[in-house]
């Protein structure tokens, strides 16, 4: 019987759009999680499928639900005092208060972001972290500290120039303005 219910959903997956499949795929990842003794391997694991859930139904369009899962895996985080996690989750708390058009709310997730990530030594999130915070101060109306921000984030990456990783870290708000 598994094996039959096994081939349907291969089936039913196979018939979707890819960020569709992924998005299913994920989410019978997070139900089956649940159904798991809850050690912290596990737990890991469920705030690591919420974080590419989200992701996942971000670009299907579903930014508040995504914030509800974003909460969830906050809450599992904070349980293990894992700062790695926190830090992503804080950016994307942050990225979708901003989408949701709530840019003072995202304000503070988005600065936890950034100190969890001098904190751990996080390069890549640090740099997300600071790729996003001038967006929310253009929002604000804090044009100078969005300049200041976004000078800040070209000169990190004129230093790292010489790094494979500099090449894919390229602010969107520099790709937008071209």
């Amino acid at each position: 019987m598994l094996f039959a219910d096994l081939k349907g959903s291969m089936e039913l997956l196979a018939d979707c759009d890819p960020e569709e499949a992924r998005r299913i795929h994920l989410e019978r990842a997070l139900t089956a999680a649940t159904h798991l003794p809850q050690t912290r391997e596990v737990i890991e694991q469920a705030i690591d499928v919420r974080l590419d859930l989200r992701h996942a139904i971000h670009t299907l369009g579903e930014v508040e639900r995504a914030m509800g899962l974003m909460r969830g895996a906050e809450s599992l985080a904070e349980g293990l005092g894992d700062k790695t996690r926190m830090g992503k989750i804080f950016l994307s708390l942050s990225t979708g208060l901003w989408m949701l058009d709530y840019s003072d709310d995202a304000q503070d997730p988005g600065r936890h972001a950034l100190a969890v990530a001098e904190a751990t030594g996080d390069s890549l999130l640090k740099y997300q972290a600071r790729d996003h915070l001038p967006r929310l101060h253009h929002d604000r109306g804090d044009y100078r500290q969005a300049a200041a921000m976004l000078r800040e984030s070209l000169s990190s990456l004129e230093a790292a120039e010489s790094s494979p990783l500099a090449l894919t870290l390229v602010p969107l708000s520099v790709v937008s303005t071209t």
